[in-house]
């Protein structure tokens, strides 16, 4: 996850939590989150037999599922009616947009993948999205517009102590 994110919207109490999350993500499940292009990453969907994928927006979630076009994938959005009953342990494939952040949850093992614009829900919901599936098998993210920088580093202890140099020059 962008763990480094300096930006106006990432609250200052979230930034270090991230640092030490990313780490635990790592730790505990095998991912990946940079891709060269939307292709590579649409293609790696493709080869899975069961995923969930998570978006921030309704449109995304709408044009993913139609670039799969694939009859078996669950499509749930704002456009799904509160009358259909939700269970994630149905579905096999599915791509949700902030329409589910909380309350449901799957304990089937699969893929994750994260496509995230950046633009309705944050990374702490970002979190909360992902992790409805509480058995990840491998987490894939792609950000179709990063607003964060690269990171100096990928040592905590490097980052902890250019950042105190930061704020003690500020």
């Amino acid at each position: 996850f962008p763990s480094h994110d300096s930006s106006p919207s990432c609250p200052q109490n979230l930034r270090w939590p991230f640092l030490v999350d990313r780490q635990q993500l790592q730790q505990r499940w095998h991912w990946r989150s940079s891709f060269q292009n939307e292709t590579e990453f649409i293609e790696l969907i493709k080869k899975r037999k069961e995923f969930f994928i998570c978006t921030d927006e309704r449109a995304t979630a709408d044009y993913i599922y139609k670039l799969l076009d694939d009859p078996e994938i669950k499509l749930i959005t704002s456009e799904t009616t509160d009358d259909e009953e939700i269970d994630l342990n149905k579905y096999k494939k599915c791509i949700y947009s902030p329409k589910i952040i909380y309350g449901l949850d799957c304990i089937n093992r699969k893929d994750v993948f994260g496509y995230y614009k950046e633009t309705t829900i944050n990374a702490r919901s970002m979190i909360q999205q992902i992790a409805r599936t509480r058995d990840i098998k491998k987490l894939y993210f792609y950000f179709d517009k990063k607003k964060f920088k690269e990171p100096i580093t990928n040592d905590f202890n490097e980052h902890k102590k250019y950042i105190e140099r930061k704020n003690k020059d500020s």
